[in-house]
């Protein structure tokens, strides 16, 4: 099939969205009947826009590290990325918006403008308050502060648990600040698990198991409940993962199909899982 080595050809050079590949085979030539079959066993092979669309967006953020949560978005809606991979990458892009924002800042601001206005396009761009403040380098007014500002950078950064968030500011911060700083927070951490699990099945993709997940947010030093929780509430399916897994290595890396069970098992998938995902590998 010509219209599948091209759609290869065009995912190997860069992520694209399925209607990108769509467009793309049609305006080099390529018959609909030719498009839809190469479409269908793109998505049979293991294709997942889900992660084109993180993949793209990762792209972008490198390509220009001043970009907002707004102009991301608008360029990967232009890019043909449906609202479902939006979403997932919306979870799982591992970008701090900390960062874009003093780049969007350094990039855009001119001597003499009014940090008003600065502040305010920073806010039209879609920056969130935290980042502003750190994107002026406005300084704070007390060691309390300053470590309030280090914590939100940190969360910013990446989703982490009370001890790693604890242990990180004890290292500059007083224990009184660092206590105060803890408790400002708030009940918070069920959800920087739930956001580390996405994050991690961001990375991974199909390589990651239901038990690994658990065991990588454990490592994160996340409490066994708020591990299990965030395992729980990530709409993943776990036999899709494990079928996914498998095609992976069957088309991917051309792995045999003897060996495949043994990989699936390396990867911690369950019984269950493994011969659900063996039995739909090529269906």
């Amino acid at each position: 099939m010509d219209a599948l080595k091209e759609a290869q050809r065009l995912l190997a050079e860069a992520a694209h969205s399925e209607r990108a590949v769509r467009r793309k085979l049609t305006d080099s030539g390529y018959g609909e009947d030719e498009v839809r079959e190469a479409l269908a066993m793109l998505r049979e092979t293991g294709t997942d826009y889900e992660r084109e669309c993180l993949r793209c967006a990762q792209e972008i953020c490198g390509e220009q590290p001043w970009t907002s949560r707004r102009e991301l978005r608008a360029q990967l809606e232009k890019a043909g990325f449906l609202p479902p991979a939006l979403a997932y990458t919306d979870r799982t892009l591992p970008v701090n918006w900390f960062d874009h924002a003093r780049s969007f800042y350094e990039r855009s601001a001119q001597p003499g403008v009014d940090p008003s206005a600065a502040q305010q396009k920073l806010a039209d761009a879609g920056f969130k308050a935290a980042e502003i403040v750190y994107a002026l380098g406005e300084l704070p007014e007390s060691e309390e502060e300053e470590a309030w500002q280090k914590a939100q950078y940190m969360l910013g950064a990446a989703p982490s648990s009370e001890p790693s968030v604890r242990s990180e500011l004890a290292e500059t911060y007083d224990e009184w600040a660092v206590q105060t700083v803890i408790e400002r927070l708030g009940d918070i951490w069920a959800d920087q698990a739930l956001a580390a699990a996405w994050r991690l099945v961001g990375r991974y993709g199909p390589l990651i198991s239901q038990q690994r997940l658990g065991s990588y947010l454990r490592m994160q030093s996340f409490t066994l409940i708020q591990a299990a929780q965030a395992v729980r509430d990530v709409p993943v399916d776990w036999n899709s993962q494990a079928l996914q897994c498998a095609r992976f290595y069957y088309f991917r890396k051309n792995m045999p199909p003897g060996r495949l069970r043994g990989q699936l098992r390396e990867h911690q998938f369950t019984g269950s899982q493994i011969r659900s995902a063996l039995q739909n590998l090529r269906r």
